[in-house]
């Protein structure tokens, strides 16, 4: 596998979360999907009136997900649990959330309290891409390839905190990712920004667009 791309696979999820892959959930994820000539195609979308110069594997996060934890599905609210906010010492030594009066929305939301992420591996841009800033959630999704789709915010969410503990650096930035789901109220879930603070995740209303505001991708399983 090309050794730019940052990994998150069953390694990591032993050593940092002390949680184990059974053979049947080995066998379930599989060996990694994409192939190298895939990772080494150009980042996927166009910025400005230029093509995008660093490949597939220096702007994606590969990660295995998981479906459950010991502690039982791994929801929002498991990870609010795994990672709470830390008003006095925050962005020290763990990511933490940073959202609305969280507990009674996490709990009445489906999106927060019944989506999990797939037992599988993902690949998905690290960074919102340019093109998709200032578009609501429509427009933003067409600048996609067919090989793209918009993930759920769970997918998103677990997504920043495993990057972070591959490299912390490169998992704070200071934009939303519009995703799948829809919160109470028809607003649209958003991921972003990851300070020192936290990681934010609410839902916020697409139109008019935000110019910090992008849409959450994910590379299409066999694509």
């Amino acid at each position: 596998m090309d050794t730019r791309l940052l990994q998150f696979s069953f390694r990591e999820w032993e050593k940092m979360f002390g949680i184990n892959f059974t053979p049947e959930e080995r066998n379930t994820v599989g060996e990694f999907p994409w192939s190298e000539e895939i990772l080494r195609e150009s980042y996927p979308w166009v910025v400005g009136r230029r093509i995008e110069k660093r490949t597939v594997a220096e702007t994606h996060l590969a990660f295995v997900g998981r479906h459950r934890v010991k502690a039982g599905p791994l929801t929002m609210m498991r990870l609010y649990k795994m990672f709470p906010p830390n008003p006095k010492f925050p962005g020290l030594d763990v990511p933490s959330f940073q959202m609305w009066p969280i507990e009674d929305h996490l709990k009445t939301n489906r999106f927060s309290a019944i989506q999990v992420p797939k037992l599988r591996w993902y690949l998905m841009p690290i960074q919102v891409s340019p093109c998709t800033l200032r578009k609501n959630y429509e427009n933003g999704k067409a600048t996609f390839s067919e090989n793209y789709e918009v993930p759920y915010a769970i997918e998103e969410i677990l997504k920043n905190f495993l990057l972070w503990h591959v490299v912390p650096d490169k998992a704070y930035h200071n934009r939303r990712a519009l995703c799948r789901d829809l919160v109470s109220g028809g607003d649209r879930a958003a991921v972003g920004p990851f300070t020192d603070d936290g990681l934010w995740v609410g839902g916020i209303w697409d139109n008019p667009p935000r110019h910090d505001t992008g849409i959450a991708a994910s590379r299409i399983l066999g694509r």
